[in-house]
């Protein structure tokens, strides 16, 4: 299934590679409030903001722990988000529901932690529009778009990220990339960017 991506410069794409965290939902909130018990301190939702993307190895940093301390407070986080789940952006379901009618394939790779994604798509739902999913678990995110492009036969698929680490990743893989200017990061220079995810619809052709 290949699709054209209306670019400045059309690209032929045979498959969209999502990030989850400033793409797909925003679980600040939630983690905010898991961490800052665990931890004993209040752990800002602005601090939560700018870890995302984000390794735990540079988490860990940014919050003053140790990574096994981090590790027992991200299992903890999986807990609450596997029950309760996270908040969704707004046209995400519309949008993933029209791609698999079209059969376009779909996956996430993203830099959390083991099971994190699971939640997403367990609490909401949607592990049917996924045909597959990585975390930093596997790997680097270059490595793990990479892995899904080897083990599903996908040339050419499109990034839909908000982050620096993201552009990064698929500019190392040479693919195009969309960047969700409702996440988290900075506006990126020479980046298509899009205010809801909505617009992708438009955008493929």
């Amino acid at each position: 299934m290949t699709f054209q991506l209306r670019l400045p410069e059309p690209q032929t794409c045979d498959g969209i590679i999502f990030d989850l965290d400033g793409t797909l939902w925003d679980t600040t909130a939630a983690v905010s409030r898991v961490w800052t018990k665990e931890f004993g301190r209040e752990i800002p939702m602005e601090t939560i903001r700018s870890c995302m993307g984000k390794t735990a190895a540079e988490i860990s940093q940014v919050i003053g722990v140790t990574p096994e301390q981090l590790a027992v407070a991200q299992s903890k986080e999986n807990d609450h988000l596997w029950r309760r789940g996270g908040r969704v952006y707004p046209n995400v379901f519309p949008l993933l529901r029209s791609l698999y009618l079209r059969t376009i394939p779909c996956f996430i790779v993203s830099n959390c932690q083991a099971g994190y994604i699971e939640c997403f798509v367990h609490h909401h739902c949607t592990d049917r529009y996924f045909k597959a999913w990585r975390t930093s678990a596997a790997g680097p995110k270059a490595a793990n778009i990479r892995s899904i492009m080897t083990a599903y036969g996908v040339n050419r698929p499109v990034v839909i990220g908000d982050t620096e680490s993201d552009y990064q990743a698929a500019t190392e893989n040479h693919l195009p990339m969309l960047q969700a200017w409702y996440g988290f990061g900075d506006p990126l220079p020479n980046v298509t960017g899009i205010a809801d995810i909505s617009e992708l619809v438009d955008l493929i052709t």
